[in-house]
């Protein structure tokens, strides 16, 4: 139930964060790495963070499950 929660919570705050366009200083690097491909074409942008969506899954992975051990 904590991790539903959790989740909730993480999900809420990533979209208003979104919504208002809030700018977080530490976050600038998303989309910036190597391996995060942009394709700019027409006037058209198209981003593929790749290494950006990586790193946030092994961040959140390791996060998650220090947070939540399953019990024995």
């Amino acid at each position: 139930m904590r991790f539903l929660a959790f989740t909730v919570v993480l999900l809420i705050a990533t979209g208003v964060f979104l919504h208002l366009k809030i700018d977080i200083p530490y976050l600038s690097w998303v989309g910036k790495l190597p391996g995060d491909i942009v394709v700019r074409k027409n006037g058209a942008v198209i981003y593929f963070p790749i290494a950006s969506s990586v790193l946030t899954s092994g961040v959140l992975s390791l996060l998650i499950f220090a947070l939540f051990k399953p019990e024995k």
